[in-house]
């Protein structure tokens, strides 16, 4: 049996074990927040300068001084890039970053742990180019980031990027993507092969995604990322130079197609070839080729721009991303002109339409190599190509047509993107005869050949019978239909030298729009030299009746 003492000695044993226990785990916890076990050295970032321009440093918040090639900058530190002048930054990691021209940049850490580091920069002004290792390539986990007074960036393994205090342009990253947080907004991920840019002025729309899309560099953001690559592999190779321009087969990269000097017809050209031992990736113009490592060999298809000439820039990365070797393909692009689309009904090319209906179906051809058909901005979405006609449905129920003058512009489009000149017709909509009406007082089908001006072989047999009979009617509307009557041999009849179109030869009576949008009624007197003529082209009779329009 126990006695008391024994019993109260185990229980000051136990609860001397319990408190050892509970401090070991808070303690432990304590010095891990204090970064215990995960000793962390500050670390040096090296600084290579361009042979042009200033650049200066400022260390530790202290007076400007002009930067010297090779110094070693220390968090705390920044540096500033003036005009025709750039800087190129090696971190511990051994990612670069290179500042364009104009650019103001902080180290804020430079942290190198056991277990975890920290990498980051605040990009005040301007814009740089950073090419981030393979976490393969450094053992722990590192936290990269680049702040601005916009947003701030959390880069991915592998990344490589252009990145403005506006924008971002990711030519390569792991996983996901790019993190991109903007204040008081929500974080969205940028991925490999697309950009992200602001708008310069004005509110920023509530959805950061608005302002995402596909890689697309301007020519100077891809110049300077050209530059940037090279100035990270001069340094890579002790200042050698790099493998460019033109070769058509290296020991490390070989291009297979296009042929140098290629014409292509085709909005896209394949991009095909082999690689060697060491290569991890192929670039084509900023785009990363499909490689198989089995075969060594890659593809890419590639779009070409709208010019004539096209530079292809093909890179073989290794497996830090750094360009091994780099060589050149120019092509030339065959831009065949797109003929524009036709109008067949209801009326044609240029021509205008007077209708009562509520709605009308415009139909026509397309050219060949059309690949859609656009009216007045809506591409249609059931052209097809094959069967080369196009119908579009012009409908007041659908709010593509009114009361008064409608225009609806055609256009072809390839499949380029490249559009064809657009054909108009015009469509009015309100009363009187249905059919095809002057758009303008030479409009229509005027002879080709030169009229008769014979003295009237049956004078007499033309009269205006409405709007007022007679020779003479004073207008308020903005239209009027002038009717009348003429002989049975008469052939055609012609208005101010204008045929009218729906006059059928033989018919005794004829109708034309005076019209002010159609510009064949104007404020003041308007006279409107009527002409019947026979089957030759022979006057019959020659009439002239006046408007007066007082709006």
């Amino acid at each position: 049996m126990s006695t008391p003492r024994s019993s109260g000695l185990v229980r000051t044993v136990v609860g001397v074990v319990l408190v050892a226990a509970v401090l070991y785990i808070v303690g432990g916890w304590f010095l891990s927040f204090l970064g215990a076990g995960n000793e962390i050295r500050r670390t040096a970032t090296t600084v290579d300068l361009d042979d042009r321009g200033a650049v200066t440093v400022s260390l530790e918040g202290e007076e400007e001084q002009r930067a010297q090639d090779g110094m070693k900058l220390y968090p705390g530190d920044s540096l500033a890039t003036g005009p025709q002048s750039r800087a190129l930054l090696t971190f511990f990691d051994s990612s670069a970053l290179r500042l364009e021209q104009g650019t103001h940049l902080a180290i804020t850490e430079a942290a190198m742990g056991e277990k975890q580091s920290e990498l980051g920069v605040e990009l005040k002004d301007g814009m740089i180019w950073i090419s981030v290792t393979d976490e393969k390539a450094f053992s722990g986990n590192i936290l990269r980031f680049v702040e601005t007074p916009i947003a701030s960036y959390t880069l991915s393994p592998r990344t490589e990027a252009l990145i403005t205090p506006r924008s971002l342009v990711v030519y390569a990253a792991d996983g996901p993507g790019i993190l991109v947080e903007v204040k008081g907004r929500t974080e969205i991920l940028i991925g490999e092969g697309q950009q992200w840019r602001l708008p310069a002025e004005g509110e920023v729309a509530a959805d950061l995604y608005d302002y995402r899309s596909l890689l697309r560099p301007s020519t100077a953001e891809f110049a300077f990322t050209e530059e940037s690559r090279r100035s990270v592999r001069r340094g890579a190779s002790g200042g050698g130079q790099p493998a460019l321009g033109g070769s058509m087969s290296g020991s490390l990269l070989t291009v297979s197609s296009p042929a140098e000097g290629a014409s292509i017809e085709t909005p896209t050209v394949r991009i095909t070839g082999r690689v060697g031992e060491g290569v991890m990736q192929v670039r084509t113009n900023g785009y990363q080729a499909a490689l198989d490592p089995a075969t060594g060999t890659f593809t890419q298809e590639l779009s070409l721009p709208d010019q004539s000439e096209v530079t292809i820039h093909i890179e073989a990365l290794d497996a830090l991303g750094m360009p091994i070797e780099q060589m050149t393909r120019k092509v030339t692009r065959v831009l065949a002109t797109l003929e524009p689309a036709t109008i067949s009904s209801p009326a044609k090319n240029g021509e205008t339409y007077r209708t009562s209906q509520t709605e009308l179906i415009i139909r026509g051809e397309a050219p060949d190599r059309a690949a859609g058909i656009i009216v007045n901005d809506y591409r249609l979405q059931l052209f097809s190509p094959e069967k080369g006609t196009w119908s579009y449905l012009a409908s007041i129920a659908l709010g593509n047509m009114k009361q008064g003058t409608n225009t609806y512009d055609v256009v072809a489009i390839d499949a380029a993107g490249k559009k064809s000149d657009p054909v108009r017709l015009t469509i009015i909509v309100g009363e009187g005869t249905e059919g095809v009406v002057s758009s303008a007082p030479s409009a229509g089908a005027s002879s080709s050949v030169s009229l008769a001006t014979n003295d009237p072989l049956t004078p007499g047999v033309l009269t205006v019978i409405g709007p007022t009979a007679g020779t003479a009617h004073t207008a308020t509307g903005s239209s009027l239909l002038i009717e009348g009557t003429t002989s049975a041999g008469t052939d055609s009849i012609w208005v101010n030298d204008y045929r009218l179109q729906l006059y059928v030869a033989g018919k005794t009576t004829w109708n034309y729009i005076a019209d002010a949008e159609l510009l064949t009624l104007k404020r003041g007197k308007n006279t409107y030299t009527i002409v019947a003529r026979d089957a030759e082209g022979k006057i019959l009779d020659k009439f002239e009746y006046t408007v007066t329009y007082t709006p």
